[in-house]
Parts: C-alpha cells; structure tokens; sequence
C-alpha cells in the first residue's frame, strides 16, 4: 500500500504482524510506533467552534493523498445538527479519543490507529446493507485491525455518501454524528452479540418462524400534497395500506416504518413593524434512516384460522409553530414558507408471541414512497392565507416489494423526536425559500 506515504505503507507492514500476533515486547513497539505517529501527526483543533484543517502530513508536502485529505478537510461544510452533549452508544462514550471528535478537538483520518478506530470499523461494517444472499464488502482485507488505511477510508467515504455528507474519507463531528446516531442505545433494543462491541443495525430474521403461506398487499394514495392555513399553516400528504396474510393460526402481522429521509425546512419573515430580527430561517434536516414512532407501527394483527387482513395508514405533516420564529408568536404581516421532502419505507412483518420484539419476526416485503411540497402562508392579524404547492412530489403507488426485506434498527424517531427537533433548532440558513 503505497499511495505516496512511505511511512504509512511501512506502518501498516509493522502493525500487522503485531496486532496479529502480540506479545509484551510486540505490544510495545506497536504502542511506539502509535505514539510516534500522533506526534507527527497532530490533530488538535486550535480555537473556534469548527473543525480547521490542521492536518501535517509525515510524507511532507509531496504526498498527493495528504494533500487531497486535506482540502477536503478544510472545505467540509458546518454541522447541520444540533451539537452533540455526549455520545448515546455506550463503547463511543467510553472512548476518549471519540469524545475528542464529538467536541470538535480532533478527527480521524488516513494513518491513525488505536482501540477507537476499531470501533469505527466495525461501525462500518455492521452498518453496511447486506446484500440478498446476505454477505457483507466492507474491508473484506483487513477487517478490524485498529489501523486506519485506505480500505477504512473507502468505507467511511461510503458511509457518508450512503447518509448525505460531505465525501472526505475523515471521521469528523458530523461522520461521528451519524454513526452514534445509527448505534445509539433505545428501549428494546436487541443488545450487541457476544463477539461484538455495537448494536446491530439490522434485524435479524426469527429462526423457526414458519413462513406465511400467502402475502398481498396494496398501496392507495389517500392524500396528495395538501396545504391546510388554519389555525396553523401545515403542509402534509397521506397513504393507505391494506395486507391479506395467510399462516400459522395465531401468529401475528405487524407494520414497522423505517424513514430513508427527513428534510423539512421552515423560513419566517415579519414584514410590519419590524427594525431587527425580521428575517429568520430555521431548519431541521434529518439524513439518516432510522424507526419511526412506537413499535411496531401499527399492530399486531392475529392470524385467526391462519388469515388476517392488516391495514395501516400514514400521514405525515409540517405544522408551523410560534415557537418556530425568536418572537415567539406570529403578527399581521408575518410570512411563513415551509417545506417537506420526506420518503419512507413501510415494512410489513410475520412474528410470533405475545407481543411485537425484535427477535421474533421477519419482515415479509416493504411499500417505499415518498412526498415534497413547498407553500407559503401568508398572515393578517386573524387568519392564514396559503399560496399553490411548488415543488410538488405527490405520493405514488407502489408495488410490494418482497426482495431484500431488511428492517433498519437505526435511532427511534418519533412524532415527539420531530417535533422537538424542530422546535429546538435554531440553525440559521442561508439558502431563501426561492432555492428550496
């Protein structure tokens, strides 16, 4: 592995041998050789509260990969987010070096190595999409070596094209984000398997779960892109499902909601008697997948005599909220354009037992669908007046997918989540509704 870094490439001939195969006098020339290669490659972050490139290459000025690393690391773009207070996956939190990333006073990048980025690549590869027959690409070479070659970066520049960030190939605040986010603990979450450190990702199919005999299921739009002005300004959609399920008598069918994409934006503008604050954009993009409200969805349906019909329905919403603007009401003259781009993956699954868990069904085919509408309300002192929908993605109807059925057990999003994320963040945008 030569990439222009001699030293890496030697790093890595060194360190494989000893993480292989580790004795005392081993172990202590891999922790030199670690400690040789942080004091050579610094990654404190000097002041400010974005991460600044201060990357120094041991190859010099030469090395193209540095180089490369390097701008992408100065031109990532500011967090999205609301700032981390602490890591929600309990072996992040309990890893100093991970902590340092969170706060912004580090990143890790091409060449380091150490316990915490194992942990970042078995994060990778556990949440990697299996393929059909099940198997896993991701650092099919090295594996969880601890040592952060270009097989890791490769890995960490999918991650972040699979959750929307920006592709550097460097774990920063807003990598590290995401994969806290995609391990975070929650109630009744299945817990790491003996030889492992993280959550799984995904669900496991049941074992001895005998399969239905027969499955259908059908989509209907029940609502397209809808503003509704009163008494708040809302924009929303809505689709019906309906699923006729034959099988063993008194199992069970359940809907489970996976979001694929959460992008809502709110802009509030007070147009009357107004000298300061009059233009104030607030936003709450959400990238990652992850469940959506209680679990499961909607259910459990029995299969009483081996037949049950299962329906469900799903109606997202963007409501504007006083809270939404600092003045923290709304005023004649004020004008509101919100915007929601949201697609959604709704699950339907066969278990067993009393109650939905998630080590007892299997997910049976899957609906995707997806809407986008942008409006803009208008107010006179006493009602809301909308404008057309633009930008307008109306729900489609869909086919039941019953290939490569995976449920993701990312983070647990719920109506409340939404709404206090929504609530709460106060990242002023750039963009104008006109971009949107």
């Amino acid at each position: 592995m030569s990439d222009g870094c001699s030293l890496v490439g030697a790093m890595r001939a060194f360190a494989e041998p000893v993480y292989e195969n580790t004795t005392p006098a081993r172990a202590q020339r891999r922790d030199d050789l670690i400690v040789q290669r942080q004091t050579q490659v610094p990654h404190s972050v000097s002041t400010g509260p974005t991460l600044l490139n201060t990357l120094r290459c041991v190859c010099g000025d030469g090395c193209p990969r540095c180089n490369d690393s390097a701008l992408a690391a100065k031109e990532r773009p500011e967090v999205v987010v609301e700032p981390k207070t602490e890591l929600k996956t309990d072996e992040f939190g309990a890893n100093p070096e991970l902590i340092r990333v969170m706060k912004g006073k580090r990143y890790v990048s091409f060449g380091d190595a150490g316990k915490h980025v194992k942990l970042i690549q078995e994060a990778l590869i556990s949440s990697e999409v299996p393929s059909a027959e099940g198997k896993r690409t991701r650092l099919p070479k090295h594996g969880i070596d601890g040592i952060f070659g270009s097989e890791t970066k490769a890995a960490v520049e999918e991650f972040q094209r699979e959750y929307g960030l920006a592709v550097d190939g460097i774990v920063g605040q807003q990598t590290l984000y995401w994969l806290d986010d995609t391990f975070r603990a929650y109630a009744n979450r299945p817990a790491p398997a003996a030889d492992k450190k993280l959550p799984d990702r995904f669900a496991t199919k049941a074992a001895g779960l005998a399969a239905p005999t027969s499955v259908s299921a059908t989509m209907k739009v029940a609502r397209t892109v809808t503003s509704s002005p009163n008494p708040k300004p809302e924009i929303s959609a809505g689709v019906s499902f309906e699923a006729a399920v034959e099988g063993t008598p008194d199992d069970k069918v359940f809907y489970v909601q996976n979001i694929r994409r959460i992008d809502r934006k709110i802009h509030w503008e007070r147009t009357e008697d107004c000298k300061t604050n009059c233009e104030q954009a607030r936003a709450f993009i959400g990238k990652a997948q992850g469940l959506d409200t209680e679990l499961p969805y909607a259910g459990p349906f029995i299969l009483t005599d081996g037949k049950a019909s299962a329906a469900a329905d799903d109606t997202p919403a963007l409501v504007a909220q006083e809270t939404f603007n600092p003045k923290g009401d709304f005023q004649k003259g004020d004008v509101v354009t919100l915007f929601a781009h949201d697609q959604f993956r709704m699950f339907l699954a066969h278990g067993a037992g009393s109650s939905f868990n998630f080590s007892s069904f299997n997910p049976l085919g899957f609906f995707d669908w997806e809407w986008q509408g942008k409006v803009r309300f208008t107010f006179d002192g006493t009602t809301w007046t909308a404008g057309a929908v633009q930008s307008r993605i109306d729900p489609k109807v869909t086919s039941f997918n019953q290939s490569n059925a995976l449920v993701f057990l990312g983070p647990l999003y719920t109506k409340e989540d939404l709404e206090t994320n929504l609530s709460s963040s106060r990242t002023k945008i750039d963009e104008k509704p006109d971009s949107w």
